[in-house]
């Protein structure tokens, strides 16, 4: 599973130039977060250029052409741009993806990245693992626990409390003195395997991303009033649309059954089927314009803006859906927070 990890970072870093132009369009220029200026909760930014000086206590989700993160976060660090840095303490972990990603500060728990090159500075020390996908990478500040790397170039210049695993179609000397564990290397899969490839989980994903886009504006120019409607139940009333959402994901195929044993409930069920399905597929969508809203800022919800959150956030919650190991997490999750606050908009559009 870590090294389908490995894998699956390299290519979400191939994607980020397109995300960044998606979140870059219709915001500010430039988004500072000033020293001194501390937030708590989750602090969302989208700009060209995101500087984050201050302290954050809490998650920091960010898109950019460049990102750079100074200030100490107490949670997570989830950003996606052509470049990012991410210089200071970090308390959870850091999952970053764009053309050069470069870590210095400390890493509380583990490190996911992804794009052409990753770089650990010297003055920065992981507490957990470090998994990263990358044409180049640089391993200069300890790691206590593994490393898993997917690249052509690897440079250990530093300490690793655990195993070191790369899979490259190079081998590299490596110093088993900075390696408390063993060193293991694995060449990548045949293309003549049933494995599926790089290119091929690359194209999947953009096909996905394209089509989801297209889905979204074709929602937003048709009905506006109902995505206006649902998004806002899911930033308004978040608890409440992850709780109806959990109990209709569970529900819905036990009424589905119970409607499909009985001959008078045959065709009511495929009715009631379809709208389930419908609305778990949509669901994404739905959640990736609520956090399009919440990381532009926007209080207006006409159609133009609806859109440009839609452009900001539909790629960034299916490529963050895609990764192998939060991808089932943030699947199920946003599905409950788009279904639930679905049916509270259905419910009060009904009375």
């Amino acid at each position: 599973m870590k090294k389908i990890l490995v894998t699956a970072a390299l290519s979400l870093g191939l994607v980020i130039p397109g995300l960044a132009w998606a979140a870059s369009g219709g915001v500010d220029n430039n988004v500072t977060l000033a020293k001194g200026d501390n937030r708590t909760g989750t602090y969302y930014a989208a700009g060209q250029t995101v500087t984050i000086d201050g302290d954050v206590d809490g998650d920091v989700v960010c898109a950019g052409q460049t990102v750079v993160v100074n200030g100490a976060v107490k949670g997570d660090v989830l950003c996606a741009g052509q470049q990012v840095t991410v210089n200071g303490a970090v308390s959870g972990s850091v999952r970053a993806a764009g053309q050069i990603v470069t870590v210095n500060g400390s890493v509380g728990r583990n490190i996911t990245a992804g794009g052409q090159s990753f770089v650990l500075g010297s003055g920065a020390h992981v507490a957990g693992e470090v998994a990263v996908g990358g044409q180049t990478v640089a391993i200069n500040g300890p790691v206590d626990r593994d490393v898993f790397a997917g690249t052509s170039s690897l440079l250990v210049g530093s300490t690793i409390g655990g195993d070191l695993n790369y899979m490259s179609n190079q081998t590299f000397s490596i110093d088993q003195t900075k390696v408390k564990g063993s060193i293991v290397h694995q060449a990548p899969p045949s293309r003549s395997t049933h494995q599926q490839t790089i290119s091929d989980r690359l194209g999947k994903l953009l096909f996905w991303i394209l089509s989801g886009l297209v889905v979204t504006m074709a929602a937003v120019w048709l009905t506006p009033k109902l995505v206006r409607g649902v998004t806002d139940t899911m930033i308004k009333r978040p608890g409440a649309s992850f709780g109806w959402g959990a109990l209709t994901l569970v529900a819905g195929p036990i009424v589905l059954f119970a409607l499909a044993i009985t001959v008078i409930g045959l065709p009511l069920s495929f009715l009631v089927g379809g709208l389930w399905i419908a609305g778990l597929l949509s669901a994404s969508l739905f959640a990736g314009v609520a956090v399009g809203l919440l990381a532009l800022g926007r209080k207006e919800t006409d159609q133009k803006h609806l859109a440009l959150a839609g452009l900001a956030g539909v790629p960034l919650v299916l490529i963050v859906g895609w990764l192998p190991w939060l991808g089932l997490a943030v699947g199920l999750g946003a599905a409950a927070w788009a279904m639930g606050a679905l049916v509270l908009s259905l419910n009060k559009a009904r009375s």
